[in-house]
């Protein structure tokens, strides 16, 4: 922690443009109520202390809101120790939040940096939700601008990532964006405004320490101090260019998409590929947002990656991208899904009918008929007496209880009409049913084996002959 009193410059310049700034980019509206995302830090400690300045003149009512990352050891129960004096000190209310950082990098596929931002955005959101917050304030300044233009260069970010830090995105705003970081100091020396200093910023483990602390000043040193407001202007360029690119994607979406779901996403084929390569890749980083992955730097380049696939002529009609989500395409149509692991089970009474709602299908089954007249009828002739029912078959073929589940890996059946069983996995690709539609279909089974690949086809082992006592219809209808 660090409280110098020295004054190496004019903080009430620095005040009148903090103030000039929110009023140009209206980014605070009289009578709001402001959660900062607070780190103690300079910056954001900084930031706090000139909004409780200006508290009076914007009418607003400030919350601060904490995340402990737990990364750093004691360090961070310090860290935490300052938030809540400092929060005691402001008078302001305080909301702290923590979590499994390393956990959730694991089970995303994230670095530690990514996962702890996800955890900490989400922290936030839900902070402003409790408050009912207008606006979450967070510390950025001009210095974090140049340097994320420059990283999100290195990490091949698309033109979304390239804008930088915007000045405000939905509820959130960055009020000291126009800030160099020597400024921020100068001041936070001249107000006396104690800070926590995280050890994790001096080190050049991750790649923004990198470029902060090493390429930065190099190219500076190299290129000339200018070098800040060039990646500045470029990052300005590349938000007017997504602006524009941004409108033409609804549009292109809006035309490809054939269907929405929170899971699902069709794009017909004709029509998306009417539209020229980045707004392809748009559309497709447009479907991944959707499926949930809003805050993956990288969609983009997974969009090319799947772009390639589909204009490609890959025999194959899979393709994993990431995080659980596929692409799926055939000759007039792309899906890109969320893989989905549903694993009902639930028995099954003959003659009642069920209701699976989350799961979009109605079951039902019931007693036809006790005995067939084969002298008179043939079996055709009862098909079509009962043709309402997607299928017959014989009860006393079954080893009751019955159980309606989903696809398990290893299962076969014998399809009507076959002399020899096979994987359902391999009936499933002879029929032409995708992946993420064979994992959703339900399978009746009775004790012994599979009866009923629902919607599809029986095994042969219970299909109605002249022999039959007792007939069962069964139906299967998607809903």
């Amino acid at each position: 922690m660090r409280n110098k009193t020295q004054n190496s410059g004019d903080p009430d310049a620095f005040e009148a443009a903090f103030f000039d700034f929110i009023q140009k980019e209206s980014l605070i509206n009289k009578g709001d109520t402001v959660l900062v995302a607070y780190s103690g830090g300079i910056d954001s400690s900084v930031l706090l202390h000139l909004l409780h300045v200006f508290k009076k003149e914007f009418a607003i009512k400030l919350i601060l809101a904490y995340f402990n990352h737990r990364l750093r050891g004691d360090e961070s129960e310090d860290e935490e120790k300052f938030i809540k004096k400092t929060g005691v000190n402001y008078g302001i209310p305080l909301e702290i939040g923590t979590g499994d950082v390393l956990g959730a990098a694991k089970e995303r596929g994230l670095s530690t940096q990514v996962s702890a931002r996800f955890l900490r955005y989400d922290f936030f959101q839900k902070s402003a939700e409790k408050y009912d917050a207008d606006k979450i304030a967070t510390g950025h300044n001009y210095d974090d601008q140049a340097e994320t233009v420059l990283m999100r260069f290195l990490q091949g970010s698309g033109i979304k990532g390239m804008r930088g830090i915007p000045v405000k995105r939905e509820s959130y705003i960055r009020p000291l964006l126009w800030a160099r970081r020597s400024e921020i100091t100068k001041y936070a020396d001249s107000k006396g405004i104690c800070y926590f200093e995280d050890s994790s910023n001096i080190k050049t483990g991750y790649l923004r320490n990198q470029i902060r602390l090493e390429i930065l000043p190099y190219l500076r040193k190299e290129l000339g101090t200018n070098l800040d407001r060039i990646l500045l202007n470029h990052g300005q360029r590349f938000q007017n260019v997504y602006e524009l690119i941004d409108d033409l994607t609804v549009q292109a979406f809006d035309s490809s998409a054939v269907t929405r779901e929170k899971d699902k996403i069709i794009l017909d084929i004709a029509s998306f590929k009417g539209y020229f390569k980045i707004l392809q890749q748009s559309v497709l980083s447009e479907c991944f947002k959707k499926l949930g992955e809003t805050g993956n730097s990288l969609n983009f380049l997974y969009a090319l990656s799947v772009l390639e696939f589909i204009n490609g002529t890959f025999k194959r009609k899979y393709m994993y991208i990431f995080n659980g989500l596929y692409v799926y395409k055939d000759k007039n149509y792309v899906t890109i899904y969320r893989e989905q692991n549903p694993s009902f089970e639930q028995f099954v009474e003959i003659g009642r009918k069920y209701s699976f709602d989350e799961d979009n299908f109605h079951f039902q089954s019931r007693v036809l008929g006790i005995e067939l007249d084969a002298a008179n009828h043939s079996i055709s002739e009862y098909k079509q007496t009962y043709k309402r029912w997607d299928e017959i078959i014989d009860r006393r073929k079954l080893v009751e209880p019955l159980v309606l589940r989903t696809w398990k890996q290893g299962d076969r059946f014998k399809p009507l009409g076959m002399q020899q069983s096979k994987k359902l996995s391999d009936f499933f690709t002879d029929v032409k049913i995708p992946m993420h539609i064979k994992k959703q279909r339900p399978i009746l089974v009775d004790q012994k084996k599979i009866v009923w690949v629902c919607g599809l086809r029986i095994d042969d082992r219970v299909k109605v002959t002249k022999n039959t006592k007792e007939i069962v219809g069964l139906k299967y209808t998607e809903v």
